[in-house]
């Protein structure tokens, strides 16, 4: 009787020839990162890695409402500034620390009109959860700004600041009221701004 029968062999991938598969992007480079692509020989398993690097900033006019945003990164530009908005929920010293490692800080604004560019910015990414800021109390009366500015002008909502139950020491724009801002405790999961001085 005949049968058939299998083999079994050590593979040497080293004298594999790579067909590989098309790149595959495991992380868009942006304006803040690196990016990363890979791509697979389906015969031996090899994989191969490669960096996709950094974007630059590429500002361009939104027509609607006339703000300067990246093509790339969806950052904005205002009066000598580039402004971020990260929509993913950290507690306010991660929101400061993420701010810092990128090269900015928390945002500061100082101003009416900085204020209403910021509103039409977050309004123009279409953020639905209140925003972290760079402001801050030690004591519940005097506020400050992390990067030292004079704190002068607020836009405090009805009845706040009010320190709530000697929790709240930490600036948001609250997005349930109104957008107006309100003090909050920092390990409230919320969204943030980063700020970052321009290069050019």
């Amino acid at each position: 009787v005949k049968l058939g029968f299998v083999c079994e062999w050590e593979l040497n991938i080293t004298d594999c020839e790579h067909n590989f598969t098309e790149w595959e992007i495991t992380t868009e480079a942006i304006c803040w990162n690196d990016g990363e692509q890979y791509r697979v020989c389906p015969y031996c398993g090899v994989e191969e890695n490669e960096v996709l690097p950094q974007l630059e900033h590429n500002f361009v006019v939104d027509e609607a409402n006339g703000i300067e945003i990246c093509e790339h990164c969806k950052a904005a530009k205002y009066n000598g500034r580039i402004y971020a908005i990260f929509q993913n929920k950290l507690s306010w010293f991660e929101a400061y620390s993420y701010c810092e490692a990128l090269g900015g800080y928390l945002a500061t604004v100082t101003s009416e009109e900085e204020q209403k560019f910021v509103l039409s910015y977050l309004q123009l990414s279409n953020c639905k959860d209140s925003v972290w800021l760079g402001g801050y109390t030690i004591d519940g009366k005097k506020w400050e700004w992390i990067t030292g500015e004079a704190f002068e002008y607020t836009n405090w909502y009805t009845n706040q600041p009010d320190t709530y139950q000697n929790k709240e020491f930490f600036l948001a724009i609250a997005f349930e009221y109104a957008n107006k801002w309100n003090d909050g405790s920092p390990i409230e999961g919320i969204y943030f701004l980063c700020e970052f001085e321009c290069e050019e």
